[in-house]
């Protein structure tokens, strides 16, 4: 893994460039602490986890969300991306297509700790698949059930094993310090990747403008 560090957008950019090919994807993590696996694989889950609770938790999920989903999902994976988008706990990882999404996600919260930006290299691959019985990490397309989905180029990582982090050959980790988050997020709202854009919904608006409000950028 090779590691670099960023304080403002030009850096960043000169980061990402330095690296970028065909088939890099981005995630930003607003604490670089945080282990680079889903949600399901985590310190408060993965003391719960075997790979049958992960297929249990799933299949209640959908005896749940059923009423609440129209069109119906067709796969494991769209059900899993469902499930994802309402915070469920699943082998799902989120990533972007975009580098300043990425950033935009990296400093949005935690000011007084450090942030990443990871950029991978993953082949195209299948986008047919059963996640549960994978032997190597995977990319899916979701479709675009939530406007978020388009909005923050969105894609997902499976792995075969949602406890651990992946075993990656190209992987960039870029530092964001903590002193540069804020800067950072303004130079992103002002290149349009805020609340608003990120989140297209009276929710993302609400938050953008409480955000300018708060930032002495008026409504």
């Amino acid at each position: 893994m090779t590691t670099e560090s960023a304080t403002d957008i030009e850096t960043f950019i000169q980061c990402v460039l330095r690296h970028h090919d065909a088939g890099w994807i981005y995630r930003g993590v607003a604490d670089k602490g945080h282990a680079l696996v889903p949600k399901i694989g985590r310190s408060e889950f993965k003391k719960h986890y075997r790979l049958d609770t992960e297929k249990l938790l799933l299949r209640t999920f959908k005896q749940r969300a059923v009423r609440h989903v129209s069109p119906q999902p067709t796969s494991e994976l769209e059900w899993l991306a469902v499930g994802q988008h309402h915070g469920l706990p699943t082998r799902l990882l989120d990533w972007s297509y975009s580098p300043l999404v990425a950033l935009y996600f990296a400093v949005l919260a935690n000011p007084s700790v450090d942030a990443v930006v990871y950029c991978r290299h993953m082949p195209r691959g299948k986008n047919s698949f059963d996640p549960f019985k994978i032997k190597t990490a995977q990319k899916y397309y979701p479709p675009h059930i939530s406007l978020r989905i388009p909005a923050q180029h969105a894609l997902f990582t499976v792995e075969p094993d949602p406890t651990k982090p992946p075993k990656v050959k190209r992987l960039v980790k870029i530092v964001i310090p903590a002193k540069a988050k804020v800067k950072l997020r303004e130079q992103l709202s002002l290149l349009g990747y805020h609340d608003e854009s990120m989140f297209p919904d009276l929710d993302g608006a609400c938050k953008h403008l409480s955000w300018r409000l708060c930032n002495s950028q008026g409504a």
